[in-house]
């Protein structure tokens, strides 16, 4: 069976910004320069004129109004790098696992994923090989629903291993509520 992945890559300038609090929470509504959607992000530290990546998945949901079902389609961070306050180290990698994820939890109680990704890079003899460590809720994510062979877009923070010349892949995830 196959299955749609659903991630979106968004990189400009902020036009606009709107924030409401939503109990303890913070929700802003991000606009992009050149885009014809706002971005829906949680306690997010952006502010008009920033150059922002974002990392996002496209949603639908429904709401009643005036007695009336309407929908709306949202796209919602699950990272947004401000470009004007780092260098901004996100890599985005798309391939197949090599490996069913291996789950552990650290002496503190956080959950802990890691699994390998083989994604393909045009020009070479064969695939560029990622090992990936997710975290938290992502971590428990990826142990219940990936298995080996599955086609997968991953986004995180590239480190490289100069001992081993490994590359590991640190995957994050803001939990929305």
């Amino acid at each position: 069976m196959s299955r749609g992945m659903n991630i979106q890559v968004t990189a400009g300038k902020v036009k606009k910004v709107e924030t409401r609090q939503v109990n303890d929470k913070k929700k802003s509504c991000v606009t992009i320069e050149g885009c014809g959607f706002r971005v829906v992000a949680w306690d997010v530290k952006v502010q008009e004129g920033d150059l922002i990546c974002v990392v996002s998945r496209v949603q639908t949901r429904s709401y009643d109004k005036d007695g009336e079902k309407n929908y709306v389609t949202e796209v919602i961070a699950r990272q947004i790098v401000n470009l004007n306050e780092k260098a901004g180290n996100l890599t985005i990698a798309i391939g197949n696992l090599g490996r069913k994820p291996e789950m552990r939890y650290t002496g503190t109680g956080k959950a802990v994923a890691n699994f390998s990704v083989a994604a393909e890079t045009y020009g070479s003899d064969g695939p560029e090989w990622f090992s990936v460590t997710a975290w938290e809720k992502l971590a428990e994510i990826c142990d219940q629903h990936l298995n080996k062979g599955d086609r997968v877009a991953i986004a995180g923070r590239l480190n490289l291993d100069s001992r081993d010349k490994r590359q590991d892949l640190h995957l994050f995830e803001r939990v929305q509520p």
